[in-house]
C-alpha cells in the first residue's frame, strides 16, 4: 500500500475501533460491577503487610476465617511446586521475628508455615519494598529443612544472588502466575461459601491489575477480528502500532509543557527529561521552591521500574537534609498519603495508585484530555504546604488552578 492508502486504512480501523469501544462501554464502566472494588476503594491494594500478607495467612491457616479447613494451604503447596504438607498440626503465623539482624542470623520472616514445632514453608512477599541484605542467608539458617518461597508480583530472582548461588530450597515465585492460579482454583473450592468466593474474586481483580494482565473479553476478539478482517487492515494496525512509542513522546512532550506553565503560577522551577521519553527507570518530572532558603528539596514524580511501571511521587532530596528534617517531612506526608516509604534519598513517598502503571494506556490518555495534570497540581499543591509546615518554601497562589 501507499502511505496515502494506509493512512486511509488506518482511520477506518480506528473509526471500527471507535464503534466497538463505544458498544462495550457499560461493560468497561462496570456494568456487572467488576470494577467495584473493595481494596482500591480503601487504598490498600498496594500495602504487603496490611493486605497481602495478612490476606495469604488467613487463607493458608487451616484455622482462618475461610472456613474452608486445610484445602486452600494444599491447594497453595501444589501450585509452588511442593509435595502435600502432613496432616495434622499447622500454624500459620506472620511477621515472626527471629532475632536480632547479624551478617548469617536474624530478622523478620513475613509468613511462616509450621508443621508441628517444625517450619515447612518461609515466605518472604514483595509487593513493592526492597530486599534486606543477606536475608536468603539469614532465613534459611534459621529453617535449613524448610522450603524458603520468594514471593514477587513478576518471580525475579533475589537481588546479588547469582543462579550458582541459589539454594535448592529458594523457591522463587509470582502473583503474576502462581498466586492468580492459586486463588482461581480457591474460588472453585469455595463455590458453597459465596462471601468467600466473592471475596477471593475482588482480590484476583486487584492481582491482574497488579500484575498487568486483562481478563480476555468478548471486545477483544471483536478488536481482533476487526483488526484481521483483510490484509489492508492488519497492514494498517501494524502500521500504527509503529507510531506507538512516538505518540507517547508527543503526550509527554505536552504534559511537560503544561506542567511548566502551572509550576510558572506557582513560583516552582519545573524539570522535566529532556527527551520526553519516560519508558526507563528514574524518568519523571520534579518541582523546585524558588524562595531563598528553601529546603532542598524536590517534589519529585518518576516510574520505579522500566517500561512504564510503578510511578511514584514523593519528596527528593539526595540524602542532603538532617535526619530530623527528613522525618518531619515523612510525618507530615503522611497525614495526607498514606504510608510513606522513606529511603537515604527520599525522606517521603508512594507509589501513586491511580496512575501506578501506564503501558495500557490509560494515563495518557488522562495526560490527553486533562486529568493528569489536574491530580498532579492537587498532588504538588499538597506537598507546597506540606514543605512550608516544614520550613521555608516558595511562595504558591492560594487561586484554584483552571481544568484542562
Amino acid at each position: 500500500m501507499t502511505q496515502a492508502d494506509t493512512v486511509v486504512h488506518v482511520r477506518a480501523l480506528l473509526t471500527a475501533a471507535q464503534r466497538i469501544g463505544r458498544i462495550y462501554e457499560p461493560l468497561k464502566r462496570g456494568a456487572q460491577g467488576e470494577r467495584f472494588n473493595l481494596f482500591h476503594l480503601l487504598g490498600v491494594g498496594h500495602l504487603e503487610v496490611s493486605t497481602h500478607s495478612s490476606l495469604l495467612r488467613d487463607l493458608l491457616d487451616p484455622e482462618g476465617s475461610h472456613g474452608q479447613g486445610d484445602v486452600f494451604l494444599q491447594r497453595f503447596v501444589s501450585v509452588m511446586g511442593l509435595p502435600p504438607l502432613p496432616p495434622g498440626k499447622v500454624k500459620v503465623s506472620a511477621e515472626v521475628g527471629i532475632g536480632t539482624v547479624t551478617e548469617d542470623s536474624g530478622g523478620r520472616l513475613d509468613l511462616v508455615v509450621n508443621c508441628g514445632v517444625q517450619p515447612a514453608l518461609l515466605i518472604e512477599n514483595k509487593i513493592y519494598a526492597g530486599e534486606q541484605n543477606r536475608w536468603v542467608t539469614r532465613y534459611l539458617n534459621y529453617a535449613p529443612g524448610a522450603s524458603l518461597i520468594y514471593l514477587t508480583l513478576d518471580g525475579r530472582s533475589p537481588e546479588n544472588l547469582t543462579e550458582g548461588e541459589r539454594p535448592s530450597n529458594l523457591l522463587c515465585r509470582s502473583y503474576a502466575v502462581h498466586v492468580i492460579e492459586w486463588i482461581k482454583q480457591c474460588r472453585k473450592e469455595a463455590v458453597s461459601a459465596p462471601t468467600v468466593r466473592e471475596s477471593l474474586s475482588q482480590y484476583l481483580h486487584l492481582l491482574q491489575e497488579l500484575t498487568q494482565q486483562s481478563p480476555q473479553t468478548p471486545m477483544n476478539a471483536d478488536l481482533i477480528k476487526a483488526a484481521t478482517d483483510s490484509r489492508e487492515a492488519l497492514e494498517a494496525f501494524f502500521a500504527l502500532r509503529q507510531t506507538e512509542s512516538e505518540l507517547r513522546r508527543t503526550l509527554i512532550g505536552r504534559l511537560q509543557a503544561r506542567l511548566e506553565e502551572e509550576a510558572t503560577k506557582r513560583n516552582l522551577k519545573f524539570k522535566g527529561t529532556t527527551n520526553n521519553d519516560y519508558g526507563w527507570k528514574g524518568a519523571g518530572f520534579e518541582f523546585q521552591p524558588t524562595q531563598p532558603g528553601a529546603l532542598p528539596v524536590q517534589i519529585r514524580f518518576e516510574f520505579d521500574k522500566g517500561n512504564y511501571q510503578d510511578f511514584a511521587f514523593g519528596f527528593a532530596d539526595g540524602g542532603k537534609l538532617p535526619v530530623e528534617i527528613r522525618d518531619r517531612l515523612r510525618d507530615e506526608f503522611a497525614k495526607r498519603f498514606h504510608s510513606p516509604k522513606q529511603s537515604t534519598t527520599w525522606p517521603a513517598w508512594i507509589y501513586w495508585e491511580a496512575y501506578q502503571n501506564w503501558a495500557a494506556g490509560g494515563p495518557f490518555v488522562a495526560i490527553q484530555y486533562g486529568q493528569f495534570i489536574e491530580d498532579a497540581m492537587t498532588i504538588v499543591d499538597q506537598l507546597v504546604e506540606v514543605l512550608r509546615s516544614v520550613g521555608p518554601t516558595a511562595e504558591t497562589s492560594t487561586q484554584t488552578v483552571a481544568t484542562p
